[in-house]
């Protein structure tokens, strides 16, 4: 038998009175929390942070996809 699960997501700095992390807080979790790149300079969170920053469109996203399986270690 599955649980039902309840998910709330709340916008605009509604849960930081309880402390959760805002939106500058979130993105440097994700950019650090990532397996290590086969070069080990970075985690494959930061790569693809780094490449988004370039320039952000779906055939950016769709490439940045594919590279990042080949630099992940095995």
């Amino acid at each position: 038998m599955r649980k039902k699960r309840t998910v709330l997501l709340f916008g605009a700095g509604a849960a930081m009175s309880w402390g959760a992390p805002g939106t500058y807080e979130l993105t440097q979790l994700v950019r650090k929390s990532g397996y290590p790149t086969v070069s080990g300079d970075m985690t494959i969170t930061e790569f693809i942070y780094q490449e988004l920053l370039q320039q952000p469109n779906y055939q950016k996203m769709t490439s940045i996809l594919k590279r990042s399986s080949t630099c992940l270690k095995n």
